[in-house]
């Protein structure tokens, strides 16, 4: 397979780089209670990885462009809160 190529934001400049596949090991959620009582679950799940030509951190590890997309679930929320028709 050949790679895929895209241009990227890295740094304030955009650079070449190349897609890696990824396969999903493990997606946690991150759970936040709120003061007013809600609980938010939030996921962050990468569509594509993209790792910078030329471009390494101050220590010589390679840096990569993450696209995402964030799920975010509402719970335990207060009646008062809920939109009324």
């Amino acid at each position: 397979m050949s790679e895929k190529r895209y241009k990227i934001p890295i740094g304030g400049e955009i650079v070449e780089g190349i897609g890696v596949e990824f396969e999903a090991i493990e997606e946690n959620w991150n759970v936040y209670k709120l003061k007013d009582g809600t609980k938010l679950k939030i996921k962050v799940i990468p569509t594509r990885i993209v790792r910078a030509e030329n471009k390494f951190n101050q220590l010589g590890e390679p840096v990569y462009h993450v696209a995402h997309q964030s799920v975010l679930i509402a719970e335990d929320i207060k009646e008062e809160f809920m939109k009324k028709d």
